[in-house]
C-alpha cells in the first residue's frame, strides 16, 4: 500500500510538471518535518535517521534536475550540518549550487551562514576574517535579489551582532558606530513588510539584549515565540530570553526555560551555563555546583562562560572562586584584554598588587590604541603606582 501511495505521488508530480526531482524534494521535506517533530520531543536517534533520510532524498533530486529547485542546495546544507556539525561540508553543497544557479538568494544566504559558522572555528585569524567577509558579501548580494526576506535580513543582522560583541569583548567599541548604523538601516528596511516575523522579532530581542535593555529584549523575544512557525528554531530565542530573565533578577523564570530545554537536550552546554548562573545569582550554590560539574564533564573550552562566572564571583567579593574561573577563561583565550583586565581587578580586590599590575600591563598591550580598555588599564596602573 505504501509503495502504491509513493507511485501515485510520483505520477502526480509528473502531471504537475515537477518531475522526479520535485517528487524527491517533496519526500525530503516530509522527512525533514519528521526530524523537527522528533527533535522537539527529545527523540534524537529517530530524528537523526529522519534527517539522514531527508538528505538522501534531497541528494537524489539532483540526479534528475540540478538547476530547477535552488532551495534544495540550502536544504542539503542544513541536513548535512545536522548530521556532521561541520559547516565546511555544508559549504561544499552550497558552492555546487552557486556554480549551477549563480546569485540565487536562498543559496547565497545559506552559504553566508555556514561561512560565518566556519569562521568562528577557524584557527587562522586571516582565514577567519576572509570567511567572515565572504559571508557578509554573500548576504548583501542575496538581499539585492530579495530585499525584504525576513530570514535573510535576520541572518545578516546576526553577523553584525557578532561583530559588535567581538568588538566589545576585545575593547574595540569605537568600531561599532558604523555597524550600529547598518543595523538600524536593516531594521528600517524590514519593519513594514516583515515586522511580525519571528526572525525579525528574534533579532530585535537580541539587539536590545546587546544594548543591555533587558526588558525590551524580553518583550521582543516573547513576541518571536508567539509568532513561531514550523521551520523556525526557537533555541536562540529561548537562550536570550533565559539570559534576559537572569539579568532582570527573575531567576525562577530563567530556570524554567533552561530546564524545559535541557529535558530534551541534556548535554547543551549553553543552557546548562545559564542554569548555573541563575542558581548562583539566586544563592542556590549547591544546585549551581551540580550543574557546573556537567559542563566540566562535557567541555573545557567554554571561555566566555568562565569569564561571566568569574566576574559574577568577583562582584560578590568571592575572589578565590573568581580567580579560578577568570584564569580558566584567560588560558583558553589569552589575547582577550577584557579577561586580563578582570583578572587585574580581582587581584586588586585580593590585595595582590603585583599580580594586578602584571595583568593590567597585559591589558594595555592587548587593548586597541586609545581605546577605553587601554585607558582603564592605564588608570588602574597609575593607582597602583
Amino acid at each position: 500500500m505504501k509503495k502504491f501511495t509513493y507511485l501515485l505521488i510520483f505520477i502526480s508530480f509528473f502531471i504537475q510538471g515537477c518531475g522526479l526531482s520535485g517528487a524527491y524534494i517533496y519526500f525530503g521535506d516530509n522527512a525533514f518535518k519528521e526530524y523537527r517533530s522528533l527533535s522537539k520531543i527529545g527523540k534524537h536517534e529517530e530524528a537523526a535517521k529522519a534527517a539522514k533520510s531527508a538528505f538522501e532524498r534531497y541528494k537524489s533530486s539532483l540526479t534528475y534536475d540540478d538547476k530547477r529547485y535552488p532551495t534544495v542546495y540550502a536544504k542539503l546544507a542544513e541536513a548535512t550540518y545536522i548530521a556532521t556539525n561541520n559547516p565546511k561540508k555544508s559549504i561544499h553543497w552550497l558552492e555546487i549550487g552557486n556554480s549551477k544557479i549563480p546569485e540565487n538568494p536562498a543559496i547565497l544566504s545559506a552559504l553566508g551562514w555556514y561561512q560565518f559558522l566556519k569562521s568562528k572555528s577557524e584557527e587562522s585569524i586571516a582565514e577567519s576574517r576572509k570567511l567572515f567577509d565572504s559571508a557578509l558579501d554573500n548576504y548583501k548580494t542575496a538581499l539585492l535579489s530579495d530585499a525584504l526576506d525576513p530570514k535573510i535580513n535576520a541572518g545578516l543582522l546576526k553577523l553584525y551582532f557578532y561583530q559588535i560583541v567581538q568588538n566589545n569583548s576585545f575593547g574595540n567599541e569605537e568600531r561599532n558606530e558604523n555597524i550600529h548604523t547598518q543595523v538600524k538601516e536593516l531594521f528600517e528596511n524590514v519593519e513594514e513588510g516583515s515586522g511580525e516575523s519571528p526572525y525579525i522579532m528574534e533579532v530585535k530581542g537580541i539587539y536590545y539584549f546587546i544594548q543591555k535593555d533587558y526588558n525590551k529584549a524580553i518583550e521582543y523575544l516573547s513576541k518571536a515565540l508567539e509568532n513561531i512557525t514550523e521551520t523556525f528554531d526557537g533555541k536562540i530565542v529561548n537562550l536570550y530570553l533565559c539570559r534576559s530573565y537572569s539579568e532582570t533578577k527573575r531567576y525562577d523564570q530563567a530556570m524554567v526555560i533552561a530546564n524545559q530545554y535541557l529535558e530534551l537536550h541534556p548535554k547543551d552546554t549553553e543552557y546548562i551555563a545559564e542554569l548555573v548562573i541563575a542558581f548562583y545569582l539566586k544563592g542556590e550554590s549547591s544546585f549551581a555546583e551540580m550543574e557546573l560539574e556537567k559542563i566540566n564533564n562535557i567541555t573545557d573550552q567554554y571561555h566566555e562562560f568562565y569569564y561571566r562566572l568569574g566576574v559574577m564571583f568577583s562582584k560578590k567579593n568571592k575572589v578565590d572562586k573568581a580567580e579560578k574561573y577568570l584564569l580558566m577563561a584567560f588560558r583558553l583565550s589569552p589575547k582577550n584584554g577584557r579577561y586580563t583586565m578582570a583578572l587585574g581587578e580581582n587581584y586588586l580586590l585580593k590585595g595582590n598588587r603585583n599580580a594586578a599590575k602584571k595583568f593590567f600591563e597585559k591589558s594595555i598591550k592587548l587593548a586597541p590604541v586609545k581605546s577605553k580598555l587601554e585607558k582603564d588599564a592605564q588608570h588602574k596602573l597609575t593607582e597602583i603606582n
